[in-house]
């Protein structure tokens, strides 16, 4: 499943060996060490398929997060993974590339248009549209 509000990653894939663009999977892993917990996103490789896990939250207190967040993050609920893969702001913080709007075509590789002429703008990025509240807690 794709979705429409999410931030586009560029990074080295290791089945194709390049730069390829990956997308959200619409699934969160959660994994419990003793009483701390690990929360990543999932992204796949648009050509291959290949997984990455993206870090959100690692080893946090289970009480650190609300019931409903828990359960969300567990039950893999759409609109929280559209929350978390549309939030700009913490994949620039934690330094991932981003795919700008247009940047990329369906087959997941990079292409070049021509250049923007003066005073032009790109589009705004889909997530620009989501609801502001962030999902951290």
């Amino acid at each position: 499943m794709r979705y429409a509000k999410q931030c586009k990653m560029i990074r080295r894939c290791g089945g194709c060996g390049k730069k390829m663009v990956f997308e959200c999977a619409g699934k969160f892993r959660v994994n419990a060490n003793g009483r701390r917990l690990d929360v990543w996103l999932i992204y796949r490789c648009q050509r291959c398929g290949h997984t990455w896990n993206i870090p959100l939250y690692e080893r946090i207190s289970p009480e650190k997060l609300s019931p409903e967040l828990y359960e969300g993050l567990l039950d893999n609920d759409p609109e929280l993974v559209r929350r978390y893969a549309g939030d700009r702001g913490f994949f620039k913080g934690k330094g991932y590339e981003l795919v700008k709007p247009k940047q990329c075509d369906e087959s997941g590789q990079k292409h070049t248009k021509r250049p923007l002429e003066a005073g032009e703008n790109l589009p705004a990025c889909p997530s620009n549209t989501l609801n502001k509240k962030s999902p951290w807690p």
